[in-house]
């Protein structure tokens, strides 16, 4: 009995602390996008505001808080260290092809 009990109480911490993450970043991400969205608007109106990627960042960055919350500690830090090394490999590469390679194509 005593078990269940320390179980209930772990499992009520961890929604907690969860949540206030979740909460945290939420807050973050609505305030640096206002604040950029002000200052967007402040220099060339409302035009300006890049909409399309502010539709996509904002619930993308709320969903990449939650599926990382649950997902910390259930994958190996090995895993999570390939995962990340890859990604960023990737991203480091197409960034370096598109300002070379693919120049001509962005202006």
């Amino acid at each position: 009995m005593s078990t269940s009990t320390h179980a209930m109480t772990l499992s009520s911490a961890t929604h907690r602390v969860t949540y206030g993450v979740i909460g945290g970043l939420a807050g973050t991400v609505v305030g640096a996008a206002l604040t950029h969205m002000v200052q967007l608007a402040a220099d060339g109106g409302f035009s300006a505001i890049p909409w399309n990627l502010i539709i996509w960042a904002v619930p993308g960055a709320m969903l990449g808080a939650v599926l990382g919350t649950g997902v910390q500690g259930k994958v190996s830090p090995r895993v999570t260290r390939w995962f990340f090394s890859g990604l960023f490999l990737t991203i480091g590469v197409t960034f370096l092809l598109a300002f070379t390679v693919f120049k001509s194509n962005f202006g």
